[in-house]
């Protein structure tokens, strides 16, 4: 296995000096900056509006050919201390977003100006132990585009049940294009033979995870239908936890890097540069208690590298994308 590492040391390292980084005005000869800058207005602690500039900008050989601004205002509207809804004209005068939130609930809404409902979009929640436990889920298109039902089947619902700890027992999957329901079983420490034995829903996808104790790594085996899917190893490395994540033939897809300082939490999600048609890629992201701070995309012919600030309440500031294309 041909792979190549990028060490702890410098991932903290990076990470470090991102975490100092502010947006700063930057010049590209090949690609395109995008700013968004939002202007977040509060009234007694809570986001009343929400004014964005979003400004596009176009570069080749270093001159701007092509800049384009739009502006998008969110509304924010309270029916408690706990539930509200936001309202956003992002997509411009004939589509209207609509968001109602709750503490067990998420609605996502997209209509026509006339009020058809074009996209449609819920997550509901139960308590459990004090912890919000995934209890439904549907998502509901009316889009017709070649591409998005190619790729995506984004109707259907979803149901799941948890076991006494609190973790995903079953989940039911319903398909409105042929009306089909679909059951996806999780075990927890026990043997695919053994869960074979049991009287279970079909057609169903079996999902074992297995976890064992080599020393100071825990090393927890996903597998699907009793192959071997995934694997995941976690082990304490100077205070910082390390969870690293492998295939099921064992070729290494990604890093997560997590360590608290000063009641400060981060996170570093590392993937290792490989080779692809002689070039390097790498991907990297680094957070700060739960907020994206920077990205950095790099692959053959271009790298992207986006920037986050946020204010005192944990609310996005301003964001920064940066697409660089080599010289052609």
């Amino acid at each position: 296995m041909n792979k190549i590492f990028v060490s702890l040391s410098i991932v903290v390292c990076l990470f470090c000096i991102s975490c100092n980084d502010t947006i700063k005005q930057v010049e590209i000869q090949f690609g395109v900056i995008e700013d968004i800058n939002y202007k977040n207005n509060y009234l007694d602690g809570k986001l009343q509006s929400v004014d964005v500039e979003w400004i596009t900008s176009e570069y080749n050989r270093g001159n701007v050919v092509n800049k384009d601004i739009k502006n998008v205002n969110n509304k924010y509207h309270y029916s408690s201390s706990e539930e509200y809804k936001i309202s956003s004209n992002e997509l411009g005068d004939d589509k209207h977003y609509i968001e109602y939130h709750s503490p067990l609930s998420l609605e996502q809404y997209t209509l026509t100006s006339n009020g058809d409902t074009i996209d449609y979009y819920n997550r509901e929640y139960i308590e459990y132990i004090g912890e919000k436990r995934l209890s439904s889920l549907r998502k509901k298109s009316t889009l017709n585009s070649v591409a998005f039902d190619l790729f995506v089947n984004d109707n259907y619902k979803e149901y799941y049940t948890h076991n006494d700890m609190g973790q995903v027992s079953k989940k039911r999957h319903y398909n409105y294009d042929d009306k089909s329901w679909t059951s996806t079983y999780f075990f927890y420490d026990i043997p695919y033979s053994e869960v074979c034995k049991s009287d279970l829903d079909s057609p169903r996808t079996i999902i074992n995870y297995i976890t064992n104790i080599h020393g100071d790594t825990t090393v927890i085996t996903k597998y699907e239908n009793g192959e071997m899917f995934s694997i995941n190893k976690e082990y304490i490395d100077n205070n910082k936890k390390v969870c690293s994540y492998y295939d099921g033939i064992g070729d290494f897809l990604f890093e997560e890097v997590s360590y608290t300082k000063n009641d400060t939490t981060y996170m570093v999600l590392n993937t290792p540069m490989f080779e692809q048609n002689n070039k390097f890629n790498v991907d990297s992201t680094y957070i700060i208690n739960e907020n994206i701070v920077r990205e950095v995309q790099i692959s053959e012919g271009d790298k992207t590298t986006i920037t986050n600030e946020y204010d005192s309440k944990g609310n996005i500031l301003k964001k920064r994308s940066v697409i660089e294309f080599s010289d052609v």
